[in-house]
C-alpha cells in the first residue's frame, strides 16, 4: 500500500540488529560449515548466558569453555610458554577441568560448600560436563542462596588461583567456599524484584472526544498448517450492540497464524473505509499483534502488514486496537471459519 522499503535483520523479530543475534548468528553460520565439532552440541543459552549470576561471571564461563582463559596448559599450547605451567597446589598440568574439578585442593572447597546434594566434582571427566550435566548446585537453609553456586564457585577458585601466583596470598578451602556462598546470596539479594503483570493498555492513535459514532469491529482469522490458507472474518457494530455489517475474505500462502490475523485486521479496516466509518474501535483476540499494532512495533513476520494497517490508520479521525479474550470474539471467529470454503465474500448490510 505503498509503504516505504526498509532494510531488516531476519533473526531478529523486531528487525533490528543486535550484537546478540549477531553472535548467535555467526555460532549457527560456525555450525554448518563444522557439523562435527563436539562443542557445537554445547547449549549456550541455557548453560551460559542465561545463567542467573554477574555478567562479568557470564564472560568468565564463555572463557572458560572457549579456552581463552589464560591457564598454564592453554599458554604453552599458544606458544606463550616452553613448558606449562603447572597447579600450585599440587604440582600437574593446570587446565580448566584440573582446576575447578579435579584438583585435591578443589575437591576440598566442594567439601566445605553447604550443598543440598552432595556432589563429587572428579567424575567430570571435562568442564562442559560438568556445567551441561548438573542442574543446578543450591545451598541448604540459612545460607539465602537459591541460585546456581557453581558459577561463583569458580569465580572464586580463579580469582584465589591469581591471588596466589601474583600477591602470594594464600586463601584456605573454608575461605573460599564462603566466598563463594556470600557473593552469590549479595548478588541474589541486590536483583530488583520482578515487577507485577499488568495487562498492556491498548494505545489509541487518537483520543476520541464523542463515542457517539464509535464502530466496534471484531476480527479474526482461521488458519490451516497444511494448506496454508486463511479464512478472515469481521463483524462492525455500535456502541449499543447493533450490527451494522459483516465482511469475510480467504488467502492462500499464508504463512503463519499471525499473519492470518493481520491479513484479518488490514482487510476489516479497508471494509470499514468502504462504508465511510471513521471512528473505529477494532479488537481482536490475538495479544501478540495487538501489542504491535499499538507499540508501533513492527514484527518481521508482519512487517509489510503492519506498515500497511499503519497507513490505513491514518484515513480514520480516530482508531483504537483492543484485546479481548477469545471467548467475546465467537461471532468473528465463525465468520472466520466459514470463509475458508469461500473464495472471497463481503456479506451485505
Amino acid at each position: 500500500m505503498g509503504a516505504a522499503d526498509k532494510l531488516i535483520w531476519t533473526p531478529t523479530k523486531s528487525g533490528d540488529y543486535s550484537t546478540k543475534s549477531g553472535y548467535y548468528s555467526a555460532v549457527e553460520m560456525d555450525r554448518s560449515l563444522n557439523p562435527i565439532n563436539p562443542a557445537h552440541a554445547f547449549n549456550w543459552i541455557k548453560n551460559v548466558w542465561a545463567t542467573k549470576t554477574a555478567p562479568k561471571i557470564q564472560v568468565f564461563l564463555w572463557k572458560v569453555m572457549q579456552g581463552a582463559l589464560p591457564l598454564g596448559a592453554t599458554l604453552q599450547r599458544r606458544g606463550l610458554l616452553a613448558s606449562s605451567v603447572v597447579c600450585t597446589r599440587c604440582g600437574e598440568e593446570e587446565t580448566a577441568a584440573h582446576l575447578f574439578l579435579h584438583c585435591q585442593f578443589t575437591r576440598r572447597v566442594w567439601e566445605t560448600l553447604p550443598l543440598s546434594e552432595p556432589i563429587d566434582p572428579s567424575r567430570f571427566d571435562s568442564f562442559s560436563m560438568e556445567i551441561s550435566s548438573t542442574p543446578g548446585i543450591s545451598c541448604l537453609p540459612p545460607s539465602g542462596v537459591t541460585i546456581d553456586l557453581f558459577p561463583w564457585l569458580c569465580w572464586c577458585l580463579w580469582t584465589a588461583r591469581n591471588s596466589r601466583i601474583f600477591e602470594n596470598v594464600n586463601l584456605s578451602a573454608i575461605e573460599i567456599g564462603s566466598k563463594a556462598v556470600r557473593l552469590a546470596r549479595e548478588w541474589q539479594i541486590a536483583q530488583p524484584l520482578k515487577p507485577e503483570h499488568r495487562a498492556l493498555q491498548p494505545i489509541s492513535r487518537r483520543s476520541a472526544t464523542n463515542n457517539v459514532d464509535m464502530v466496534i469491529c471484531h476480527s479474526d482469522a482461521s488458519w490451516s498448517s497444511h494448506t496454508k490458507a486463511a479464512g478472515c472474518g469481521w463483524w462492525f457494530s455500535d456502541t449499543a450492540g447493533t450490527k451494522l455489517g459483516q465482511g469475510s475474505s480467504t488467502e492462500q500462502h499464508v504463512s503463519s497464524p499471525l499473519m492470518a490475523e493481520a491479513i484479518a485486521v488490514r482487510e476489516a479496516l479497508l471494509h470499514a473505509k468502504t462504508l465511510q466509518f471513521a471512528k473505529i474501535c477494532l479488537k481482536s483476540d490475538n495479544q501478540v499483534l495487538i501489542n504491535a499494532l499499538s507499540s508501533k512495533i513492527h514484527p518481521v513476520e508482519i512487517y509489510g502488514l503492519n506498515l500497511d494497517i499503519e497507513a490505513l490508520s491514518a484515513t480514520f479521525s480516530f482508531l483504537h486496537f483492543s484485546f479481548i479474550p477469545r471467548r467475546l470474539n465467537s461471532v468473528a471467529d465463525l465468520i472466520a471459519k466459514f470463509a475458508t470454503c469461500n473464495t472471497y465474500s463481503v456479506l451485505p448490510l
